[in-house]
């Protein structure tokens, strides 16, 4: 395992997916961005069949990147695969899921690290209706069973603020690596990270060009540029 320090403090996983897909051609997309001050690359396990997976995980690898899964599914199915897909793929970090187990056991045994969300209700992508009291009851369990670290959707909540919901969590688990899902795609965002001590995923935002004008190599670039700048 290569251990928290992937996530701890501010870092970015850049992530080859839009609209919670993992894209057509993601290796190539990879291969063109690869060069650029990014450390951290991962995909969804939704979008590409199985082989095409293995595929994409090995080039990651191969370039030297530390490698993400995440997970929005939450099935007994699912988690079987995310444990073997892992271990075979060398998965470093698996994101996502809500807290399970048998998927942490497994993951621990491979020497992968886990960041269950916190705060996520399954069935609402796009949104989060947890109150207060829950979002702090996930918390507890996720730190209770010694996990790495926690990935949270913060910027997608119906009433209280993205900032709000990570300064709460930070002052229960100052420490506790926390990566925020979705949502991250301005500058003054992701200075928010920084103060913050978060990690983030960007994924749609790079494909879209909404960093930098050009291609996703030139949103990746630029992404890199301004995480090494901030620190």
């Amino acid at each position: 395992m290569k251990g928290i320090d992937m996530i701890k403090g501010t870092k970015a996983v850049v992530m080859l997916t839009d609209n919670d897909l993992t894209v057509d051609h993601a290796a190539e997309f990879f291969n063109s961005a690869k060069d650029a001050p990014i450390q951290n690359w991962g995909f969804k396990s939704v979008g590409q069949p199985h082989d095409v997976m293995y595929a994409l995980a090995e080039t990651i690898k191969s370039a030297g990147k530390n490698l993400f899964l995440e997970s929005i599914t939450y099935t007994e199915e699912e988690y079987k695969f995310l444990a073997e897909f892992s271990r075979k793929a060398g998965v470093d970090c698996v994101l996502g899921t809500i807290y399970n187990r048998g998927l942490h056991d497994a993951l621990n045994e491979a020497g992968v690290l886990y960041c269950p969300f916190i705060a996520k209700t399954p069935g609402l992508p796009g949104t989060i209706i947890k109150s207060r009291e829950e979002i702090m009851a996930d918390l507890k369990e996720a730190t209770d069973n010694g996990v790495g670290g926690v990935s949270v959707p913060a910027y997608m909540h119906d009433k209280m603020s993205g900032k709000e919901i990570l300064t709460m969590i930070r002052e229960k688990a100052p420490e506790l690596p926390v990566l925020v899902a979705g949502r991250v795609k301005t500058h003054k965002r992701i200075d928010e990270m920084f103060e913050l001590k978060t990690s983030f995923t960007i994924g749609g935002a790079l494909f879209r060009a909404e960093l930098a004008e050009g291609s996703f190599s030139d949103n990746v670039t630029a992404l890199g540029n301004y995480m090494e700048k901030s620190r």
